[in-house]
């Protein structure tokens, strides 16, 4: 049985934001600056970093390259220091309104068992079905996102039900639960490597459903808010997978959303000439918990939805005076973190955020929050390489504060991923460093 529980509401919406967690790997390219001090120092350094980069690796050995200002050899030189200062930060963050939802049972041996149960509110509003007949049936349609989390051989099997208690996708957060009424059975269905699966709801769901449909236009609004719960699709126990059901339409050729492409409600007629029509979804979510997840040793766990790192860099002192022209912070994640035939969304990219002060809401504000900076996987050298080079520049010498860097695992988008990191007792080319490098002027 699914508890009880209160949601932290932040009075802001989080599907106004879902767009800038869209897993991008062009986006996380940008590097933001942190503070607009000190940019006479960020705009000289990216000049003479654009004469020097095509020349030399990030982490290469010192060398000349002439040409210089004042028609000086600049000669660079790059400095290893060591990150110490990691710790890993729980907040839980936002589940609803999200591009995909995932629901399933899986005892992941590396990273705990995942529940998650979809909640659903299909639409009901007439303008995009006019009418319901007696002899129509009212079908979910899921349509899956191509990743998965879990042994993918597998087959699933979910049950729905309806939703015992009243909830907002705006309001939900992972690792909080949502009652689902479990005497109040309405369909059940299992999948596999499908795409699509249209699952019969029951005729009395449909009457209940058809009491709100049918109300007059002034009255339907209120009580589908008051006495609608949608949907809750939940998951055997006995499942070994997460799948993760897709609510953002496909676009067609001139960029207008296909019907039917996302998670949605059919009303399927008899008649062929009236066909099969599509309610949309008003809103959804995903009630999700994650439990007995066992110790990791020295490595860093981060979860997109739940778990992140906080870095503060110990900086040396006798950067102020040097020539900084490129920062890069290199993160190691943890091979052995694979286990075969388990299957993960793999994660491509980590993100960088730096606040002002110190969140009360951290899972809140990675939201809804655009990122500083961003890094990709470099898979030929197995790290996840991140451009410092302006919040440096600002701290050393913009006059800015050195301030607390959060990490994150790719987006916020309602897959489920998952990195492990290198700390500081691995060998010394796997742990976390940054790689500065310097142009020295020789006369």
């Amino acid at each position: 049985m699914y508890r009880k529980n209160l949601l932290n509401i932040t009075g802001r919406s989080p599907e106004k934001m879902s767009n800038q967690s869209v897993s991008s790997i062009k986006s996380e390219r940008k590097i933001h600056n942190v503070s607009s001090q000190g940019s006479r120092f960020v705009i000289a350094a990216f000049l003479l970093l654009t004469a020097i980069l095509p020349m030399m690796g990030c982490e290469g050995t010192p060398g000349s390259i002439g040409g210089g200002i004042n028609n000086n050899t600049e000669t660079v030189e790059t400095r290893t220091v060591e990150v110490t200062g990691l710790e890993a930060v729980t907040s839980s963050t936002y589940s609803g309104r999200l591009q995909n939802s995932a629901m399933g049972y899986v005892e992941d041996p590396a990273y705990g068992t995942l529940n998650a149960v979809a909640l659903l509110k299909p639409e009901i509003i007439k303008s995009q079905v006019d009418s319901i007949g007696p002899d129509d049936v009212l079908k979910l349609k899921f349509v899956f996102n191509t990743a998965d989390y879990g042994i993918t051989t597998t087959v699933s099997d979910f049950e729905i039900f309806e939703v015992d208690e009243r909830w907002r996708g705006n309001e939900l957060r992972y690792n909080s639960t949502i009652a689902a009424d479990l005497a109040s059975k309405v369909g059940e269905f299992q999948v596999g490597e499908e795409d699509t699966v249209e699952v019969e709801l029951s005729n009395e769901w449909k009457q209940k459903y058809l009491e709100i449909y049918d109300a007059p236009d002034a009255d339907r609004d209120s009580l589908y808010q008051s006495d609608f719960n949608g949907l809750a699709v939940v998951p055997s126990t006995s499942n070994q997978r997460l799948h993760f059901i897709k609510h953002q339409q496909s676009l067609d050729d001139e960029n207008n959303p296909i019907v039917g492409s996302a998670t949605s409600m059919l009303v399927v007629s008899p008649d062929e000439e009236v066909g099969t029509r599509t309610f949309t979804m008003r809103d959804w979510g995903t009630s999700m918990t994650r439990e007995n997840e066992p110790d990791h040793g020295n490595t860093l766990v981060l979860h997109n939805n739940e778990r992140y790192m906080k870095m503060t860099l110990d900086l040396p002192e006798d950067l102020e005076g040097e020539n900084i022209v490129n920062v890069q912070l290199i993160l190691s994640p943890d091979p052995d973190a694979v286990v075969n035939g388990f299957s993960r969304p793999q994660t491509e990219s980590i993100r960088g955020h730096v606040f002002s002060s110190e969140p009360t809401d951290l899972g809140s504000e990675l939201f809804l929050t655009e990122i500083a900076f961003g890094g990709l996987l470099e898979e030929d050298k197995d790290v996840f390489r991140l451009n410092l080079t302006n919040y440096v520049l600002n701290v050393v010498y913009g006059g800015g504060e050195n301030l607390p860097i959060y990490l994150s695992p790719q987006a916020i988008n309602g897959l489920i991923y998952t990195t492990e990191i290198e700390g500081t007792d691995t060998v010394e080319d796997r742990r976390p460093r940054l790689v500065i490098t310097i142009a020295k002027s020789e006369s």
